[in-house]
């Protein structure tokens, strides 16, 4: 099933989820719930306490919240790529939804995100989402000189030069990622007090991939269109 079911049957199917991903239940059984929850993404990032689905309230998003990072955890003791992507991914999408946002950062996605992000063999892919992650859910002080804060720009300095020698140009990537790491090296490396060389760098680099970003999204939308020009 691609989301959450019928409005209906909706808060059965949420309910159903959080035994699936009780400790009790095989590796497999939490693998499979992942992938679930990952497809209803969209779904779950539109819910809003002013249009909760009908037998779904808060309480119930707090529950599926903690236990999706509890069978996140869990799992990461068989290390995973793909669903260490799909997990990133998740939040990143449902860091749109400023009520999801207390919940990530009150039950402790943004740590394990972090967590992912840091392991020595960890995708690129899973790395790309974070700033895009931060840009909407800032758990860092506003102090630019904090060690947190320079970890941020380390991370996206880290991510801009893996990004030229990774080959995962995909659709979600172009119409995801790319954007918000776009938006959160603007807002966090080019600012007043950062080294004017590298500031320059970074803006040359910003304009010539917002320059492809652009000329791909026109792509994946109208994609009749580089035909007719051949």
């Amino acid at each position: 099933m691609h989301g959450l079911g019928s409005s209906t049957k909706r808060s059965s199917y949420v309910a159903a989820l959080i035994r699936c991903m009780a400790p009790s239940k095989p590796s497999r059984v939490g693998n499979a719930t992942l992938r679930a929850i990952f497809d209803a993404r969209g779904e779950l990032a539109s819910i809003t306490s002013n249009s909760m689905p009908q037998g779904v309230d808060s309480k119930l998003l707090d529950e599926f919240s903690q236990c999706t990072l509890s069978a996140a955890v869990s799992l990461d003791c068989e290390p995973s790529v793909p669903r260490s992507i799909c997990y990133v991914r998740l939040v990143f999408s449902l860091a749109r939804n400023d009520e999801w946002c207390q919940r990530l950062v009150r039950d402790g996605h943004i740590q394990h995100c972090i967590f992912l992000a840091e392991q020595p063999h960890t995708s690129f892919s899973v790395r790309v989402y974070l700033p895009g992650i931060f840009t909407r859910i800032n758990p860092f002080s506003n102090n630019p000189s904090s060690p947190d804060q320079n970890a941020l720009r380390k991370l996206m300095t880290r991510t801009w030069i893996d990004l030229s020698s990774s080959v995962i140009y995909t659709d979600d990537f172009f119409l995801e990622a790319l954007p918000a790491l776009v938006t959160a090296t603007r807002r966090n490396l080019l600012t007043p007090g950062n080294d004017s060389q590298a500031d320059g760098l970074y803006a040359a680099a910003l304009s010539a991939v917002q320059g492809l970003y652009d000329d791909l999204s026109r792509m994946l939308k109208h994609p009749n269109t580089l035909q007719g020009d051949s």
